[in-house]
């Protein structure tokens, strides 16, 4: 079994989607301090979504089934870790 190789993995399943759901959430470049673009109304709320329905119609169609088929590839890749290679 090892365990670093395993451990190194899992800290990467877990510190990939964090990072990303930070990036998501809040802009990076007001997370910066500095907007590249200058007074832009998402840096002040945080929440700016433009209106898009027909990819939010997509996202909820596809997006559960992606997500768990990604998790299922990511615990299989994270499992594969702690095997013991000869």
């Amino acid at each position: 079994m090892n365990l670093r190789r395993g451990f190194v993995r899992l800290w990467w399943a877990f510190s990939i989607p964090w990072i990303c759901f930070w990036s998501w959430h809040d802009n990076v470049p007001c997370l910066m301090g500095f907007d590249l673009i200058g007074d832009s109304p998402w840096c002040v709320t945080g929440l700016y979504l433009p209106v898009r329905p027909h990819i939010e119609t997509v996202e909820l169609i596809l997006g559960a089934p992606l997500v768990v088929a990604a998790a299922m590839a990511l615990i299989a890749w994270v499992a594969a870790g702690f095997e013991d290679v000869k």
